[in-house]
């Protein structure tokens, strides 16, 4: 198996990229073969590089694309590396945009309804809002079969704890288990996520506050402190003794257009005074530089007539 994905390697490194087609033929053999000889972490800088070969130089169509999106999100699960296929299958989902969002296109629905499932229960990941702007998402959203999950969705990148716990009173396990989805690692993930949202609103964070939104005891609440910590939700320090949690950042879990319009004016705002700080730094060096030269040409005069006097 070895030797077979080391000389399908070199043939395809070989072929020059003047023949995109069949380097990305090479490529599709590449991937399963890879996968079925266990050695997926050894291809990841290729399929990493992907976007940039397969739509950059090679200038194939999205439908190749989506292809090798496929195929790597398909090897890459099932080779456990499920956060590095969580990439692949967002980057197919974006394919789909602006093309009807793949309405009636399976392929789009699995891997949107994927895409969901994998935001909600992958331990370590706990930013994806941009899925709910992805078009295969939003096509999910009222439909009779996903109607649901798409809600489930929206509360995880949106809401707190209670609006998640109202949501299962509503629906029960039932739903849950249809989807492979935990009761008990939902809530602990809206826990965390709950926790960021308040970081967020505040920086100093009572004992109180942070029990009635986790809806946890007391003396719970810094178990849950050091749980967001650790995930790199939330930098934070714990005073025991007068019941807060000073905050020190937070990890924004929604940054939507209306959050990108000021920052792009701040941005512009910074590029401005940049600007304006480079010209007083230029106009203050051409000074020196003048103020030298002069200096230099007086120097050279007094030299002159200084040297008059010789005998």
């Amino acid at each position: 198996g070895d030797v077979r994905l080391r000389s399908l390697a070199l043939l395809y490194n070989a072929v020059p990229e003047a023949n995109p087609r069949l380097r990305f033929r090479l490529l599709l053999k590449l991937i399963p073969l890879a996968a079925a000889t266990r050695n997926v972490p050894r291809i990841v800088p290729v399929l990493d590089a992907m976007e940039a070969t397969v739509l950059g130089r090679w200038g194939l169509p999205l439908a190749e694309a989506k292809e090798a999106y496929k195929a790597a999100a398909k090897a890459l699960a099932e080779a456990g590396m499920v956060m590095k296929a969580f990439e692949f299958v967002e980057k197919l989902l974006v394919t789909y945009d602006g093309e009807g969002g793949g309405v009636g296109d399976e392929d789009a629905t699995h891997f949107a309804v994927l895409a969901i499932k994998n935001a909600i229960t992958l331990p370590a990941l706990y930013r994806f809002d941009s899925l709910v702007e992805r078009d295969a998402v939003k096509a999910l959203k009222g439909s009779e079969k996903h109607g649901l999950l798409f809600e489930l969705l929206e509360i995880f990148v949106n809401d707190m704890l209670r609006k998640y716990l109202d949501f299962y009173a509503k629906h029960g396990d039932s739903f849950l288990e249809s989807i492979g989805v935990s009761h008990e690692a939902c809530v602990s993930k809206m826990r965390l996520l709950s926790l960021a949202s308040l970081g967020m609103s505040c920086p100093a964070l009572q004992f109180e506050t942070v029990a009635t939104a986790l809806e946890v005891p007391l003396d719970e609440v810094d178990e849950w402190v050091v749980r967001a910590i650790g995930v790199g939700l939330i930098d934070a320090k714990i005073n025991q003794v007068e019941q807060t949690i000073a905050i020190h950042r937070s990890t924004q879990r929604v940054f939507s257009d209306d959050q990108w319009q000021p920052l792009s004016e701040n941005i512009g705002a910074w590029k401005a005074n940049i600007a304006e700080l480079l010209e007083v730094l230029r106009s203050q060096n051409s000074a020196v530089d003048a103020m030298s030269a002069a200096a230099a040409l007086t120097n050279g005069d007094g030299g002159r007539r200084g040297g008059g006097g010789y005998r």
